[in-house]
């Protein structure tokens, strides 16, 4: 048998770690000429689609890449990809990427000349499809956000952004294209700045909360002036120019907003009145109009998507009731009809766009209502009724261990009881009032409502509960919050959480999560208990009463 090149032998002995690969073309060549060395290198990477792996390098080595640029490649990934998630995805979605540039050849020696370039550019794409597509889309921001690190901008600076993006636009198809590429570019950097900068919680769901406060004040000011161009000004009884504001609750609200959740929102304009203009009506019809366009052009399904789900749900009178009322209604309708679910959800109620000062009026009106110096009977037995709701829908829906928001000791136990307590000792305690939870936690301390290790706890738990969830959802781009049950699936979330790759990593994240989860019924339990010393179990009519959305069996 003849014996083997020099460089053959240099390939075959260091192919699984891809050392000797870029130390001369002959290397280069020798590793491309067969099938062995290519598929060692592959197995070595966790690489399984031979077939694809042999496609991709082997067009690399015919494209417009240097041989020395492409065996430094190469080696890079031997080192890289065993580490990540899908390596067969990440090296499919690298090949893709470096399709989508003018230059291939520019991207690959800045990888040569930054090899983190290359590291957290797998990072992200093993972490999620949804943002390899993003990255695919938009490979020109990618770069842009790599240089920038992934920093947090400022509220104005995003709308400056968002309003340079639309200018005078008001078609209704190139706002929304507008709208949901603004919104996608600015999730990669948010990505960017928690899965490869580590950023902490408050910057990630306060700067994908600050993006949201952006695309609905844009879409409400396009709305706006398409129906100020066909139908003329809202005026007021007295002629004043009537105004419209934006209220967000919820998430949104308390300016922790998911990668994937929906926005729940109230419209409110200032007094009713006529339009006088080419199309008369009254500004009730007029505004109608404007809520009605407003949330098409967020949540509308394009070729792009949505921006957002908008709920308006929480309104005045729910779904039964107008898109949007004037402020005289709106107090008018608390004061008179309010629940306290409802006071619950106004909690976390912050204006978000459209008119500031009228937004600040409102919330000052209701402030007495939602925070009562005196909580009647009926206001103590609804809050625990929505305790109990929760808690039962959560066995009846199989979720207690499993669902990560709805499951005891859950992300919506915690959130829960922090609004409890507030609603409880709010009025009297006018520092523990607002909508963000880890704020909220953390002012209940100061004024003597959790202890420091309940604190600590509580903080440390929402953090990893909500970490957890913000993996689940990047994933797709899906409104989720149960874990996965398959195996697989679920060492795959272990290594996107930062707990590493294996069944051993996979098992400290499920340990992590049930000690959390423990030790949040434990105290929840302990705060709602000394809340309600010695309490009786209610009748179930009297939840059927307090509950605004009951289960099917219990009208049974």
């Amino acid at each position: 048998m003849a014996a083997k090149p020099a460089a053959a032998e240099q390939v075959a002995g260091n192919s699984s770690a891809g050392l000797a690969i870029a130390e001369s073309p002959e290397c280069l060549r020798a590793f491309l000429a067969t099938d062995d060395t290519l598929e060692r290198w592959a197995q070595a990477a966790g690489l399984a689609d031979h077939d694809t792996v042999r496609r991709i390098v082997r067009g690399w080595a015919d494209g417009r890449l240097s041989p020395d640029l492409l065996g430094e490649l190469i080696e890079s990934l031997g080192r890289l990809l065993p580490d990540v998630v899908d390596a067969d995805r990440v090296l499919i979605t690298l090949d893709r990427f470096l399709g989508t540039l003018h230059s291939p050849l520019s991207a690959v020696a800045l990888f040569q000349r930054d090899p983190s370039a290359l590291k957290t550019l797998l990072a992200i794409v093993a972490t999620s499809p949804y943002l390899a597509e993003i990255v695919l889309a938009e490979p020109d921001t990618w770069e842009q956000i790599r240089r920038g690190g992934g920093r947090p901008e400022k509220r104005e600076s995003l709308r400056d952004v968002l309003r340079a993006d639309i200018g005078n636009q008001t078609d209704p198809r190139l706002v929304m294209r507008a709208l949901r590429r603004f919104k996608r570019r600015e999730v990669l950097r948010i990505a960017y700045g928690d899965i490869v900068m580590d950023q902490r919680l408050e910057t990630v769901v306060g700067q994908i909360s600050a993006v949201a406060d952006c695309v609905v004040a844009e879409a409400v000011r396009v709305a706006w002036l398409r129906q100020l161009q066909l139908r003329g000004e809202p005026l007021e009884a007295d002629g004043t120019p009537a105004t419209l504001t934006v209220l967000a609750l919820g998430k949104l609200g308390g300016n922790e907003l998911n990668y994937s959740s929906d926005i729940d929102l109230i419209f409110c304009f200032s007094a009713e009145g006529r339009v006088a203009g080419p199309k008369p009506c009254t500004n009730g019809e007029f505004f109608q109009r404007v809520v009605q366009e407003a949330t098409k052009l967020i949540s509308e399904q394009t070729e792009l998507g949505s921006a957002y789900r908008v709920d308006l749900r929480l309104r005045p009178h729910g779904n039964q009731g107008p898109l949007v009322l004037p402020l005289a209604a709106v107090t008018q309708y608390y004061d008179r009809q309010g629940r306290t679910w409802e006071r619950q959800a106004w909690v976390k109620a912050r204006c978000i766009a459209g008119d500031q000062a009228l937004g600040a009026r409102l919330l000052a009106s209701l402030e007495p209502w939602v925070y009562s110096r005196w909580l009647n009977r009926t206001d103590i037995s609804g809050i625990r009724a929505l305790k109990r709701r929760i808690e039962q829908r959560a066995v009846r829906e199989g979720a207690d261990e499993a669902d990560l928001k709805t499951g005891r000791g859950g992300i919506r136990d915690i959130e829960f009881t922090i609004q409890f307590l507030q609603l409880l000792n709010g009025g009297d305690t006018p520092d523990i009032r607002g909508g963000n939870t880890i704020e909220a936690i953390r002012r209940l301390t100061a004024s003597g409502g959790l202890t420091d290790q309940e604190r600590e706890i509580l903080e440390r738990t929402y953090r990893l509960l909500r970490t957890v969830e913000h993996r689940l959802q990047i994933l797709y781009d899906r409104q989720t919050h149960r874990l996965p049950d398959d195996d697989a699936e679920f060492v795959r979330l272990a290594v996107r959480t930062g707990y590493g790759n294996g069944p051993a990593a996979a098992a400290r994240l499920r340990a992590d999560l049930a000690e959390a989860t423990r030790l949040n019924r434990r105290i929840l339990d302990h705060l709602l208990h000394d809340a309600f010393p010695g309490e009786k179990k209610p009748e179930p009519e009297v939840d059927l009463i307090l509950d605004p959305d009951p289960a099917a069996e219990t009208v049974a």
